[in-house]
């Protein structure tokens, strides 16, 4: 007893003379978020154009380097604050880690897997599958699908670290909707895979036939022949399902994060921005290619007007449920409106409740486990999914691969 008394008044000590420095963990922690925005955003752009004007002819590209230059020093970032003693304290409670002399906060043991687990989707699992085919990857295979759900926990870690210092400076609103919305977009990106990025047949028959570079690589052709023979597109039936399902999880976790009607109705609003494509630049294009004038190559998941039916539903009392169901049927209908409006696929609209309300079930749990990382085994399925739903979706490409001719 007296051992044990003594090993609490020793770290009260040691708590006493080392505090926690909240202000400074603020400021590292913006410093990441920051570095991570700007670094993927331009990396990811750059990738994208290198693509179509450059000949594939290796995983190390420049576009590529610039992404993990900015992986690598978000974890140089992370080391600073896990090993200065005044920062990591500021990150709220945290559980023993084996290979670690000290307790780590749950939220940055969150952020640390993040990176663990991006560094190795990239630079490891994602060289091995373009050094072996080249383009011929959806963003279903293991090593996309890894990349993105790893980013994802690295801004649930970041986010998770800020809400830790809430109780001594609360989120002010404007860092809760630009944090909130872009966490809602990357969100729904990995959710919905090849099927949301790639709005319609016509717009993926461009890329992959009037963009010379393209058409000239054999992997890039194969990529093409599994987009069309399955038709991964948002005029596929299934998107009536899974963006429900999506729309669930975003409106589960945002209302969470901040239960204030407009501040809900505003990051979806961001949602819709980062969603919507490049209209001038799909005008200009079906000049030359009368296919491509269909407003469903540029419009954005309609996402503003069932959360205002919501809204308004769960201000006149009516039950979450029956709100969050009607606000599913609106939703699927206003995706079918858009993307397909012909084939009898509309029957799926009335599927989209429970799929929804599962979508919120899980956004609700994401958001308990964000706020509250005290434990390992609280964060545990969190990480776990990160490897999980890469690890399904990649089979899903690998069997779609094997049945395309």
């Amino acid at each position: 007893m007296q051992q044990v008394n003594a090993t609490g008044f020793e770290e009260r000590a040691q708590t006493a003379a080392q505090p926690p420095d909240y202000a400074a963990a603020r400021r590292w922690l913006w410093r990441a978020l920051v570095v991570l925005v700007v670094g993927a955003w331009a990396g990811t752009t750059w990738d994208q154009i290198w693509h179509t004007t450059v000949p594939f002819d290796g995983f190390w590209s420049p576009p590529h380097i610039v992404v993990y230059v900015t992986v690598a020093f978000v974890a140089f970032v992370f080391m600073g604050m896990l090993f200065h003693t005044p920062i990591r304290r500021a990150f709220g409670r945290g559980f023993d880690v084996k290979v670690l002399p000290f307790k780590v906060p749950g939220a940055l043991f969150i952020l640390g897997m993040g990176i663990v687990l991006l560094g190795f989707a990239g630079a490891v699992l994602d060289n091995l599958w373009h050094t072996a085919f080249g383009l011929n990857e959806t963003g279903w295979s293991f090593p996309h699908a890894m990349i993105g759900w790893s980013l994802n926990l690295v801004a649930f870690g970041i986010i998770a670290c800020r809400l830790a210092m809430t109780h001594v400076k609360p989120l002010p609103w404007t860092t809760t909707l630009l944090v909130g919305g872009l966490i809602a977009s990357m969100l729904l990106g990995s959710l919905l895979g090849p099927i949301g990025s790639n709005r319609t047949p016509e717009s993926v028959d461009f890329f992959f036939t009037y963009i010379p570079t393209l058409a000239t690589q054999e992997s890039a052709q194969n990529l093409f022949r599994i987009y069309e023979t399955w038709n991964l597109n948002r005029t596929n039936p299934a998107l009536l399902l899974l963006a429900p399902f999506a729309f669930g999880v975003i409106l589960g976790w945002v209302r969470r994060l901040d239960g204030r009607w407009w501040m809900t109705l505003l990051m979806m609003c961001m949602v819709l921005m980062f969603d919507t494509g490049n209209q001038d630049l799909g005008n200009l294009i079906a000049q030359f290619i009368p296919e491509l004038a269909r407003e469903a190559n540029w419009r954005a998941l309609p996402v503003v007007l069932p959360t205002m039916l919501l809204l308004l539903l769960v201000r006149f009392r009516v039950s979450e449920g029956w709100a969050y169901a009607l606000a599913g049927i609106l939703f699927a209908l206003m995706i079918f409106d858009i993307w397909d409006g012909t084939s009898a696929a509309w029957l799926l609209v009335f599927v989209a409740p429970p799929f929804i309300l599962l979508g919120k079930r899980m956004g609700e749990r994401l958001h308990h486990i964000l706020s509250q990382p005290w434990t390992l085994q609280r964060v545990t399925p969190l990480v776990s999914a990160v490897v999980v739903i890469p690890a399904v979706t990649g089979l899903i490409d690998l069997v779609l691969r094997w049945m395309t001719a």
